[in-house]
């Protein structure tokens, strides 16, 4: 199954870590409450009509790496994976690999 999203939602695939960059290898339980996801849909934004009556423009796109703050989701599990709908707003940051 796709999942369209409308709106400002975003749906994001999370990420588990269980190593950390210097190596340490973290719990289960500390591994579930890091927010890193995978963008796998954007919604098109939201038309309003003042000041200006464009859509608003998500600074995501499919397949970015994204932090999110953490209980802003809406947790689904679909094909036998987990995926979170969240609100472009509660994403905090793009994360950039270094070369």
């Amino acid at each position: 199954m796709k999942l369209n999203p409308i709106g400002e939602w975003v749906v994001i695939e999370p990420i588990k870590e269980v190593k950390s960059k210097g190596g340490i290898y973290l719990p289960d339980k500390v591994a579930d409450k890091l927010k890193k996801g995978r963008v796998l849909e954007v919604g098109p934004g939201l038309k309003h009509g003042h000041p200006h009556p464009e859509h608003y423009v998500i600074p995501v796109k499919k397949g970015d790496v994204v932090i999110f703050q953490p209980y802003s989701t809406t947790k689904l599990h679909i094909d036998g994976e987990d995926v979170h709908l969240v609100m472009f707003t509660a994403i905090i940051a793009v994360v950039e690999e270094e070369d």
